[in-house]
């Protein structure tokens, strides 16, 4: 029992961990409460989930502030340009409704293009300023460039973001579990299950380099 107990002990150490992912999923609901920081917010997020699965042990509360701080300004940008890009991504879905014909053969394709970069620039785009220090531009471009090249683990991102989603707005009781799992750990929770996988990704180039 005392070994079991002990503060070096995988029990511990896992009790640890859980306490981690509810402090920064409190950190993260905080700081994207004026919404427009929510861009800022995830990338603070993905600073600390990533130091956790390179097992660099980071300080909670002073890493996920100094993200925050130190990307404020990028992370609101590009979160304002992703949600413009979003609105547009979801008029043409609309758009797309009233064709019939060759023209809604076509324009689906343009929509299915527009639809795949826009999802490979979101999925990446936070991440990669949570690491790197780059342009906008340059960071949107190598976001876009790094779900083409890597595309499985593309896919597998996207399925964990979108079935946690389809779950929750599935039903009232499906929309519960989900505000609860939300509130109590889970946008931490999926942010660091992502950055396992966007890890690998990185860890390729930075090998490279």
């Amino acid at each position: 029992m005392d070994r079991f107990l002990r503060l070096d002990s995988p029990f511990i150490r896992f009790l640890s961990r859980i306490v981690d992912i509810a402090i920064l999923n409190f950190l993260f609901i905080i700081f994207s409460i004026p919404i427009l920081t929510i861009g800022a917010s995830i990338t603070a997020l993905y600073t600390v989930t990533i130091k956790m699965v390179r097992n660099e042990d980071p300080y909670i509360l002073g890493t996920f502030v100094s993200s925050f701080k130190k990307n404020f300004k990028q992370g609101t940008m590009v979160w304002a340009i992703m949600l413009f890009l979003g609105l547009l991504f979801a008029l043409d879905l609309r758009f797309l409704a009233y064709l019939s014909g060759i023209a809604k053969f076509f324009f689906a394709g343009l929509t299915a293009t527009f639809g795949f970069v826009y999802l490979c620039i979101l999925l990446f785009i936070f991440p990669y300023l949570a690491r790197y220090e780059d342009t906008i531009k340059k960071s949107m471009i190598n976001s876009l460039l790094i779900g083409i090249s890597n595309f499985v683990h593309f896919l597998m991102l996207l399925l964990l973001t979108i079935v946690p989603a389809v779950f929750t707005f599935s039903s009232p009781v499906g929309f519960l579990t989900g505000l609860y799992m939300g509130t109590f750990g889970g946008f931490a929770l999926l942010a660091l299950i992502h950055s396992f996988i966007i890890n690998k990704v990185f860890s390729k180039y930075e090998t490279v380099n």
